[in-house]
C-alpha cells in the first residue's frame, strides 16, 4: 500500500518536471511563431511601402523621391526592391506555417493535458490524505 505523502511527492515531482518541460517546449513553439510572424508583418510593411512609391510613380509625383534625394532611376529601383522584399517575406512566412512543427505542438498539448489531470489528482488525494488523519 503506498503512502499518500510518498504518493503526494511523486506526483508534485511530476507535476514540477512537466512545468519545466512545458515551458521549455512552449518557449521554442512560441519563438518559431513569432519568427514567422516577424516574416509576415515585414513583408506587409514593405508591401505598403512599395505600394505608396509606385502610386508616387504611376501619378508621377515627383515631390516624394526628390525629398529623400534620389533619382527617379534609382527611385524606382527602390520601389521593386521593396516589392520584391515583400514577396519574399511572404514566401517565407508562408513556408515557415506549412512546415511548422505540429507534432511537437500536439505532444506539448498532451503533456498539458497530463499536467491538468495530475494537478486534479493531487487536489483529489490531499483532502483524502487530511480525512484519514
Amino acid at each position: 500500500m503506498n503512502h499518500p505523502a510518498a504518493q503526494s511527492d511523486t506526483i508534485d515531482r511530476r507535476v514540477r518536471d512537466l512545468s519545466t518541460h512545458i515551458r521549455d517546449v512552449g518557449d521554442e513553439v512560441d519563438a518559431y511563431k513569432a519568427k514567422t510572424a516577424a516574416a509576415m508583418g515585414g513583408a506587409v510593411f514593405c508591401l505598403l511601402l512599395s505600394l505608396g512609391g509606385l502610386y508616387d510613380i504611376v501619378t508621377g509625383n515627383a515631390s516624394l523621391w526628390r525629398a529623400i534625394g534620389v533619382s527617379y532611376q534609382s527611385f524606382y529601383w527602390l520601389i521593386a526592391a521593396l516589392g520584391a522584399t515583400s514577396i519574399s517575406l511572404f514566401i517565407i512566412a508562408l513556408l515557415r506555417e506549412r512546415r511548422r512543427d505540429r507534432q511537437r505542438e500536439s505532444m506539448l498539448a498532451k503533456v498539458e493535458q497530463e499536467l491538468c489531470d495530475l494537478r486534479e489528482e493531487r487536489r483529489s488525494a490531499v483532502p483524502a490524505a487530511t480525512d484519514r488523519a
